[in-house]
């Protein structure tokens, strides 16, 4: 064999040996990094979880918006489109010939109270809404207490449970905001309780709702209305009229701004 043979024998061994190497290295073995199959595996079952939990958030968004689409119309801020919608209206307009004040009056919900009195309790909202300026007048500055707006809470059959009170507070998810009474009513019933001798009256608390209140409580998940030892959660019907409230002082303030811009 000649010296050229050899050199070419000697390298066809050398590449068999690189090849041999290079398919060993290329096998996987215990412990060591997971093939390129068995990576794409991984990525098409987290691709399917995620598609499934897209789906799941798409389903949850469109309850959210029918619910808020409902709450919207309880509360009186867009136009009802069936009869049953409009005999679930919460909120009602009355204007004043002569001012041009419209007054936006709730109803009463009934309230579920979960701690500190046996007695029934309702919620409504209200709120008042000036006439925009004529030509030519200067729109008033938006006032931190808007005139007229206003939480009353209603009470039968009660042992004068909030006479004397100065404040109630509102914990709006999770924070806690004093709101003053502006005006106290207690009504005799003219019946005795159990207890002989034992007065009971229909009670109503007038509390006065800054911009910010409303605000807060307009666009709240959770809230809670705390009178002296009373606990009373506000679901989303009750927190609707704050909502309303809200939404007509804000749609009335940017009717003002528009009027004032030169």
């Amino acid at each position: 064999m000649t010296s050229r043979n050899i050199i070419k024998v000697e390298w066809v061994v050398l590449m068999v040996l690189s090849l041999g190497a290079m398919m060993a290295s290329a096998e996987p073995t215990p412990g060591s990094a997971p093939s390129v199959d068995v990576k794409l595996q991984e990525l098409a079952a987290e691709n399917a979880r995620l598609k499934s939990e897209l789906n799941d958030l798409k389903v949850e968004l469109a309850k959210l918006k029918e619910e808020n689409a409902r709450l919207m119309v309880l509360a009186g801020v867009t136009a009802p489109q069936t009869r049953e919608e409009a005999e679930a209206v919460l909120m009602t307009t009355q204007t004043d010939p002569q001012t041009g004040i419209t007054t936006v009056t709730g109803k009463f919900q009934r309230l579920t109270v979960t701690r500190g009195s046996r007695s029934g309790h309702w919620l409504r909202t209200e709120c008042q809404t000036s006439p925009p300026p004529k030509p030519g007048e200067k729109a008033p500055a938006r006032q931190a207490t808007p005139p007229g707006a206003k939480m009353v809470v209603m009470t039968k059959f009660s042992d004068r449970l909030y006479e004397g009170m100065k404040s109630v507070t509102l914990v709006i998810d999770g924070k806690e905001v004093s709101c003053p009474v502006s005006r106290y009513q207690a009504t005799p019933r003219g019946q005795t309780g159990a207890r002989s001798g034992m007065q009971l009256y229909d009670e109503q608390v007038e509390v006065s709702l800054d911009q910010a209140v409303l605000d807060q409580a307009g666009s709240a998940k959770d809230a809670e209305l705390r009178m002296r030892q009373v606990r009373i959660p506000l679901g989303l019907d009750q927190l609707a009229q704050f909502r309303a409230i809200a939404a007509r002082l804000a749609g009335g303030q940017a009717e003002l701004d528009k009027t004032s811009q030169p």
